[in-house]
């Protein structure tokens, strides 16, 4: 199952994500991407676990 997630703060990394969605399973995958034109991280990530 993965997960969208909108909205980020630009200081969340993937220590962070790890810490609030393991308390629900075990993170498996985590992507950031990152703005084409800015190269900053683009406030959304994908979260699995591979189920």
């Amino acid at each position: 199952m993965s997960i969208y997630v909108g909205n980020l703060s630009y200081e969340v990394d993937q220590n962070d994500l790890n810490e609030v969605f393991g308390e629900y399973g075990k993170v498996t995958r985590v992507h950031m991407p990152k703005d084409r034109e800015t190269g900053r991280l683009a406030r959304i990530c994908i979260c699995g676990n591979g189920i």
